[in-house]
């Protein structure tokens, strides 16, 4: 062996794991945050892995109305990089195909939540930064009519853009990402990815000349941590919220109707208002059947966002919690089984009040829950356990 090639081979054994691909990269003329960015990622039928981005289906089911079939799907996307990351869905690529051949379409205003949109306008309002996951929730529609088979397997696509924010307070469009998937099913969830601490300064940094940024780990948000071992809850950005209760009311023949009370808390260090998107409450239950917002009673307790404004009346401080009320109903046809289990959804958005009284909708979260049943759940539940607890625990049981 040469004395180069020993020099050469000591230097190697003093690298970390991540230098050594970047020496080799670099021999090879390789691209080494390219090879980096997608090593925390493991690609599967449900998972994409791109450099910087890593997007995940993490819950698919079917509900079925009037002859009208609809699929939601929800997303999962997780900034791999070593830099903040904003991203946008290109409006009118979500599409599925079922195993029947039917073609299904994002549907409407509400077909997407939790994502801003790129069409006539750019949405630059989901960021994510380093580590960060968020979620967003797409509703698509196959007008089947009479006779129609849906299928039961399904491959989706649709294409997220990158979005470069400038000093100026403008947008640029950088990198689109064509997501495909292997076939989903219904009712089928996923485990979302492995979290790990916030990345530290020990991340090596991206090489200049290559297309893409350094791996970073998922990181934990205050959010999360929070809803650890909380089957009702879930995490989006500062936001903990947590179904404390799912009352049903109704009869065959006419309708029934269900009222699900959320708590939101703030677990950030900064005051948050938030505000509900008008119109993205949805539930269904393990039949297929589909529940929509129900009138007058769809929201009680926070602000509306609609087209006519936004109302800021639902201000946390860091810490503090509050409740609200969203209202579904559905037909119940007679000698039907109703439901006994259901999944909810929402979107909710921050807003920040600006001088001269305006309002400013910034990121949307898109919240979901599966397997819920009526009657109380959460904090609520806890409560109810802690407190056997103590009365056994003064009866001396161990």
């Amino acid at each position: 062996m040469s004395a180069l090639s020993r020099s050469l081979t000591r230097s190697l054994r003093r690298l970390q794991p991540m230098h050594c691909a970047a020496v080799l990269a670099a021999a090879f003329h390789l691209p080494v945050a390219r090879l980096s960015a997608q090593a925390g990622c493991v690609a599967s039928p449900t998972v994409v892995c791109s450099p910087k981005l890593e997007s995940a289906v993490a819950e698919f089911r079917i509900s079925q109305s009037v002859g009208t079939y609809t699929a939601v799907m929800q997303l999962r996307f997780v900034n791999r990089s070593a830099a903040p990351l904003t991203l946008g869905y290109v409006d009118g690529s979500g599409q599925l195909v079922d195993d029947q051949g039917n073609r299904w379409t994002v549907f409407g205003s509400q077909g997407v939540r939790g994502i801003g949109r790129i069409g006539s306008a750019i949405n630059a309002s989901f960021e994510l930064q380093p580590g960060e996951a968020g979620e967003a929730s797409f509703e698509l529609r196959f007008m089947g009519g009479a006779g129609a088979i849906r299928g039961t397997r399904f491959t989706p696509t649709l294409a997220i853009r990158e979005i470069e924010k400038l000093a100026s307070g403008q947008v640029r469009l950088g990198r689109e990402y064509v997501l495909r998937f292997g076939a989903v099913s219904d009712g089928m969830t996923t485990t979302a990815p492995a979290a790990a601490p916030t990345p530290t300064s020990s991340a090596m940094p991206a090489d200049p000349g290559s297309a893409g940024t350094p791996e970073v780990p998922v990181a934990v948000s205050g959010a999360e941590a929070a809803c650890t071992g909380r089957s009702r809850c879930q995490a989006a950005g500062p936001i903990m919220a947590e179904i404390i209760r799912v009352v049903g009311t109704g009869a065959a023949g006419r309708g029934h109707s269900m009222q699900i009370g959320v708590r939101f808390r703030n677990v950030s260090t900064q005051p948050l208002i938030i505000g509900y998107r008008a119109a993205s409450v949805r539930a269904s239950d393990e039949n297929g059947a589909a529940y929509r917002r129900d009138g007058a009673n769809e929201v009680r307790g926070i602000g509306v966002i609609s087209r006519s404004g936004a109302d800021p009346q639902f201000a946390l401080a860091p810490g503090a919690s509050r409740e609200a009320v969203f209202g579904v109903t559905r037909y119940w046809k007679p000698g039907t089984a109703l439901g006994t289990r259901f999944a909810f959804d929402i979107a909710v958005a921050e807003l920040q009040v600006l001088p001269g009284r305006q309002i400013s909708v910034g990121r949307e979260h898109a919240l979901a829950w599966t397997d819920l049943t009526l009657g109380a759940g959460g904090a609520d539940v806890q409560k109810g356990v802690d407190a056997l607890k103590s009365i056994f625990k003064k009866k001396g049981t161990p």
